[in-house]
């Protein structure tokens, strides 16, 4: 069956003069994102999770007036405060790679199948076209049981990972870097129970705070995960209800 292509939402600099202007152009913007396979791109992805977090600060009266939001390469968004560039806002989303090439595939477009996500973990070695294919041609779970506290431990891991991987991507020349250099990330990869997962990725990224060899890290790490915003730094976490305003 033939995917069907949908285009990525249009993204205009977005400027706003108060709270309830932010929140009324947000909620204006198309940020649907197509299954895999159907057209989707990473842009889909970036735009709907700066605007979640956007409206997710925005509600906790974290954002000074005006704001402008322009998209922009390598980091993806800048925020300008009252004219002045202020934040750089990288976006990634976290997910196991051959899960991500395996949801893609003809086999697992079929309404029985039933892609089992224990068979992709984080560090497992890369799996052929045909075991990937195999796998998404199954109608049933057959993976080994999730035990114990290994999703918080894997979740936690791949958020270590990934900072890492982009701090190193922060530190070229050509990455233009503000006064606070942020990475939001999508969490795709387990089924971890939040309270758990908290924990698990603070004590994963205090080597990234307390040791870390680069000469710029990032001062903000969000992490959406469901109907949350969990926000790590140095000094202090937070966790935000997501606010959806669509």
């Amino acid at each position: 069956m033939a995917s069907t292509k949908r285009p990525v939402p249009e993204w205009r600099a977005l400027e706003a003069n108060s709270k309830s202007d932010l929140s009324g152009k947000l909620s204006e913007i198309d940020i649907s994102v197509p299954s895999r396979g159907c057209g989707r791109t990473s842009l889909h992805v970036e735009k709907r999770c700066i605007c979640h977090l956007l409206s997710t600060l925005n509600n906790n009266n974290r954002l000074a007036f005006p704001v402008k939001v322009s998209e922009s390469e390598r980091p993806d968004f800048v925020i300008t405060i009252n004219g002045n560039p202020s934040f750089g806002v990288e976006i990634t989303e976290a997910i196991q790679e051959d899960l991500a090439q395996t949801m893609t595939l003809p086999e697992a477009q079929h309404p029985e199948a039933v892609i089992d996500r224990s068979l992709f973990r984080w560090d497992d070695p890369k799996k052929s076209l045909g075991e990937k294919r195999n796998i998404a041609s199954r109608t049933r779970l057959s993976g080994p049981p999730w035990e114990g506290d290994d999703p918080e431990k894997e979740c936690a891991q791949a958020i270590k990972d990934i900072t890492f991987t982009k701090t190193e991507k922060l530190n070229e020349g050509d990455f233009q870097r503000f006064g606070e250099n942020w990475l939001e990330i999508y969490d795709n990869v387990s089924l971890a129970g939040l309270e758990k997962a908290e924990d698990y990725i603070q004590s994963a990224l205090e080597p990234y705070w307390r040791e870390s060899s680069f000469s710029h890290i990032f001062d903000r790490i969000f992490v959406e995960r469901e109907r949350y915003i969990m926000e790590f730094s140095q000094s202090s976490f937070h966790l935000h209800r997501l606010c959806n305003l669509w």
